[in-house]
């Protein structure tokens, strides 16, 4: 029991109380109530772009999913 104790303690010593772990975790990695990444965007359209031109065809869509599949049987045959 101690130890728990001792490591709960070390652990909020180190990343402060659950409320503002988070709150950093949202600030550096999702830049939510930080100041904004201006990569963000950029990023977000280049997704929005890729999805749209990959999945353009229903084709495409087909051929990339037996890929995977093929991909997994040969990963699990080894």
């Amino acid at each position: 029991m101690f130890n728990v104790f001792v490591f709960v303690h070390y652990r909020r010593r180190l990343m402060g109380t659950p409320k503002e772990h988070i709150e950093e975790i949202r600030r550096e990695k999702f830049s939510i109530g930080g100041k904004p990444n201006p990569l963000t965007d950029d990023l977000h359209h280049a997704v929005k772009n890729l999805s749209a031109e990959l999945y353009a065809k229903d084709v495409h869509f087909l051929m990339e999913l037996i890929q995977v599949h093929i991909l997994y049987l040969f990963i699990f045959a080894c």
